[in-house]
């Protein structure tokens, strides 16, 4: 088997993690996600400053960007992220990269494929309230947060507009089949793509 990388970008809640988990178990790949904070801490930087600034759109208030080099912390961590997606697809080796703009980053390696997790709104909703033992009104207020700052951090950093099915080789709606037979289906398409 050649060199195949998927980038999941995803809606909160809507299983995309378990989806990556599920199919990197059937390609027998790594799935990078939160394991990403170990990478960060490896390179020097504790896990207060990750947790603060991790995930975080750049440009703060008082940041400044000179000459193409910054001083916002959010654009450092990001820039550290990018250079490791990338560093990871010039390794050949095979994996599975969750959010983080991997979909942009990556975007003209010829192994990739970009895919958007997204799902039915109460069907994302009982898996937070599940997942994180939430109220209703706390998986609602949970849901909306998470996907802005999703949403807020892809868009500063990429072209390509967060959940617009244009920057995606495939957009599939978890809630319809469920978590195991959307794993399915995307091995399926993994398969047929590699072929």
């Amino acid at each position: 088997m050649g060199q195949i990388i998927i980038t999941i970008a995803r809606e909160f809640g809507s299983q995309g993690h378990g989806i990556a988990d599920l199919l990197g178990e059937k390609l027998g790949i790594k799935v990078y996600d939160k394991n990403i904070t170990d990478y960060l801490q490896e390179i020097g930087y504790d896990e207060e400053f990750i947790e603060n600034y991790d995930e975080k759109k750049g440009g703060t208030l008082f940041a400044k960007t000179v000459h193409g080099m910054t001083n916002s912390y959010e654009s450092v961590i990001a820039e550290k992220v990018f250079e490791y997606e990338k560093k990871l697809a010039d390794s050949g080796e095979s994996f599975i990269f969750v959010g983080r703009c991997a979909s942009h980053v990556l975007k003209d390696n010829p192994n990739v494929i970009k895919i958007f997790v997204r799902g039915e709104h109460d069907f994302k909703k009982q898996h937070i309230m599940k997942d994180y033992n939430l109220s209703d009104a706390e998986a609602e207020d949970m849901m909306k947060t998470i996907d802005k700052r999703r949403r807020t951090y892809n868009n500063f950093y990429s072209d390509i507009k967060w959940g617009d099915s244009r920057g995606y080789d495939i957009t599939i709606n978890s809630s319809k089949l469920g978590i195991e037979k959307t794993a399915d289906i995307l091995y399926e398409y993994v398969k047929m793509y590699m072929k």
